[in-house]
């Protein structure tokens, strides 16, 4: 039950919030910062994106030579980046969290006969076999609907795209 409430938390939802106060204090037990918990702590319904159940991740932050940086960076130097605020930082590495763009389920504007299969947005049940099977039915649904219409290619446009990304 409890994997359900992650796709269907709009359901249960008394039962998430209680998920999402435990996630919440595992971050803030194990970010000493206050100000850093906070950076880290999603500003999302819990089972919207995959929640972090490791131990190793979040104590990172406590390290001395481990900045967390949420500002825009504009600029990429030979040895760091420059942020909006006009300061530069030494790096050895960088990890760019910048998320991505979000398609409609297993299909992308612009990229015709092509389906991803597990694409951003595409969660369709609890289960990666459940995902498979719904995501393969969706594809042949396709295909058939375009042999139907005696169609060599099948593409979502662009509105379409971006009216289910609203509404997510």
């Amino acid at each position: 039950m409890v994997v359900n409430l992650l796709v269907f938390n709009k359901y249960f939802k008394r039962i998430g919030k209680g998920l999402e106060k435990m996630c919440v204090n595992h971050i803030k037990a194990q970010v000493n910062d206050p100000a850093i918990a906070e950076k880290l702590t999603p500003k999302y319904d819990f089972g919207c994106k995959r929640p972090s159940f490791t131990n190793l991740f979040y104590p990172v932050f406590n390290r001395p030579n481990v900045e967390l940086v949420t500002d825009t960076i504009t600029q990429i130097t030979e040895n760091g980046i420059v942020t909006q605020d006009g300061k530069e930082r030494q790096i050895d590495t960088l990890v760019a969290a910048t998320g991505f763009q979000a398609f409609e389920g297993a299909t992308v504007p612009g990229y015709p006969n092509y389906f991803m299969m597990f694409g951003p947005y595409s969660v369709c049940t609890a289960s990666f076999f459940g995902m498979i099977d719904t995501q393969s039915m969706h594809l042949v649904r396709c295909l058939k609907e375009a042999r139907r219409r005696k169609a060599n290619y099948v593409e979502v446009t662009k509105a379409a795209n971006d009216a289910s990304f609203a509404k997510i």
